[in-house]
């Protein structure tokens, strides 16, 4: 098998040095003759020397700026504990900003980037990591999860910025790599969040087809049941069956408490808010808006604090309190 010429460049430099070494020359440059008991001349030495010095300069300077990335990380994560999302965003780009970020870093840190940058007041800075984060992903079976989770934010950040129709697509294909994977739990969240946006687009009798397939037989399957609920409310809502809608909206509002999830929570309320109003029950709707505003601020839920302030708002002026 023939050599490549990287093979043949160095082979040819190891017979010259060893050549050179014969006759008493210097054993990197080869043309100069060094001094007593040395192998190599003043000048190769000195350039030697340097370049140890200069490679472990750049690992000192690696090892500090791979500390002030994970400093930046574990600070961000911190932060998103505490439901501080516009520091923790700051924290994430900080620490993606750091050059010697590797592959394995950009993707675990980009992941809670997208996440946390939707619940700040500026969500669409999420838009220009999507892309980055799903390539590496979409053909990785075992990856299935971290696809399936980063295609449904992109699908929610594209409801933001009122594309719910293109969104479609992305949530299908979310569920074809739920469906591929075997996963169950990720099968149901998927289903669902089509039934929410097939809602959304007022396809009503497909997005019951899709509710009434998901099996939420599971009680430790928390998230998917709050949604199972929240959408069978509104379906239920739209088909004017106010006491089966009532009823869902009872159960998500229980399931809330155990997911831990304040965007779920303000989202279950902002639903039962919509029934109450479909029914007419204003001060239920009221306080339904109440709860909503009290989550997002309590969670300093970025753009949700603005949208939940105006709804409530509004339903003082349609009942004539302003």
């Amino acid at each position: 098998m023939a050599k490549s010429a990287a093979e043949r460049a160095r082979t040819y430099l190891a017979r010259r040095r060893a050549q050179a070494r014969e006759l008493g020359m210097c054993s990197r440059c080869c043309k100069e003759r060094p001094e007593a008991h040395t192998s190599m001349c003043t000048a190769c030495h000195s350039a030697t020397n340097d370049r140890i010095k200069r490679r472990r300069e750049r690992r000192r300077e690696d090892s500090s700026l791979r500390h002030i990335l994970t400093a930046h990380e574990h600070a961000g994560d911190k932060a998103r504990e505490h439901h501080l999302y516009e520091n923790a965003a700051e924290h994430y780009q900080h620490a993606l900003d750091i050059q010697t970020a590797t592959r394995p870093d950009r993707t675990r840190i980009g992941e809670k980037l997208i996440y946390t940058l939707f619940l700040t007041n500026n969500p669409e800075k999420a838009a220009t990591f999507y892309d980055e984060l799903l390539v590496p992903l979409l053909d990785a079976p075992d990856q299935a999860t971290r696809a399936v989770e980063i295609l449904l934010q992109m699908a929610r950040q594209m409801w933001q910025d009122s594309k719910t129709r293109e969104a479609l697509p992305v949530i299908r294909r979310a569920v074809l790599i739920a469906e591929a994977a075997g996963n169950t739990h990720l099968q149901r969240i998927a289903n669902l969040k089509l039934a929410n946006y097939l809602m959304l687009l007022e396809r009503f009798d497909d997005a019951v087809a899709v509710v009434q397939g998901v099996d939420i037989s599971d009680p430790a399957d928390v998230i998917p049941a709050t949604d199972y609920h929240k959408h069978s409310a509104g379906l239920a809502s739209v088909f004017g069956k106010a006491r089966e809608a009532y009823d869902h909206c009872e159960r998500a509002v229980s399931l809330i408490r155990e997911s831990g999830d304040p965007f779920q929570a303000f989202t279950v309320w902002n639903d039962y808010a919509i029934s109450a109003e479909m029914f007419g029950d204003i001060e239920l709707e009221k306080t339904c808006l109440e709860r909503r505003l009290l989550i997002a601020r309590r969670n300093h839920l970025g753009w949700c604090i603005p949208e939940a302030c105006i709804d409530y708002a509004d339903v003082f002026a349609k009942n004539g309190e302003i």
